[in-house]
């Protein structure tokens, strides 16, 4: 069985113990919460975060607007910038970036989400280990 042929018995089930009154409604609710979750997971696949992480890359946050992105082929720090708006870059200016990273950030360096920031240096990751 597929795990959404399995969560829709799951599901069944706990309706009717519910209906026949084996579980109050605070139990119920509690284990309907737990089964909609993994409903919504089954259904949306992999985000960005489950596939970096499956990937073996560590994002670390090292305070307000900064974080570690360490990868399979350099380690890179990315930062919250802002002027009149905020957008999110690659330090490229950091005394020990990979020559590498710095080539490919220059040119374009600026993202309007963290997420996608971080895709761009894990898809540039990728490339380096093809």
């Amino acid at each position: 069985m597929s795990t959404i042929q399995i969560l829709t018995k799951q599901f069944e089930d706990l309706n009717t113990s519910f209906k026949q009154g084996t579980i109050h409604y605070g139990e119920y609710m509690k284990q309907h919460t737990k089964l909609v979750a993994k409903w919504k997971k089954a259904h949306r696949g992999d985000t960005l975060a489950d596939i970096v992480r499956k990937a073996g890359v560590k994002i670390t946050k090292l305070g307000r607007g900064y974080y570690l992105y360490t990868g399979l082929n350099f380690t890179a720090k990315l930062i919250e910038d802002s002027c009149e708006t905020t957008w999110w870059e690659v330090c490229i200016w950091e005394d020990n970036l990979d020559t590498r990273v710095y080539e490919n950030f220059y040119d374009y360096n600026q993202f309007e989400r963290k997420q996608d920031v971080i895709d761009a240096l894990f898809q540039f990751d990728k490339s380096l280990s093809e």
